[in-house]
């Protein structure tokens, strides 16, 4: 979360997500999260934030929007005056 009163932000799916698979494959089974970052404040509730994929033997089964659970404010301008400078002398964001 860039220039945000929190560092990370919770999501939900608004469905649940289920895969029946045989238990001996869930090797195969694998799920990524991929948004575009880092994620810019000012956040709304249930804004869209990212995407979960979820994917079987490297096929996509499925991708599920990511929302946010709770609004997230800026952090005031003093804050996000020294955020910046940190980031241009350190690179950490």
């Amino acid at each position: 979360m860039w220039l945000g009163k929190k560092k990370k932000i919770d999501v939900y799916t608004k469905q649940d997500i289920y895969k029946t698979i045989p238990k001996a494959r869930k090797k195969y089974l694998k799920g990524i999260i991929q948004y575009n970052g880092p994620i810019l404040a000012p956040i709304k509730k249930n804004d869209i934030v990212g995407k979960f994929k979820v994917f079987y033997k490297d096929d996509l089964v499925n991708e599920y929007s990511l929302y946010a659970s709770e609004d997230i404010k800026k952090v005031n301008i003093l804050s996000r005056i020294l955020n910046s400078i940190n980031f241009i002398v350190w690179g950490d964001i």
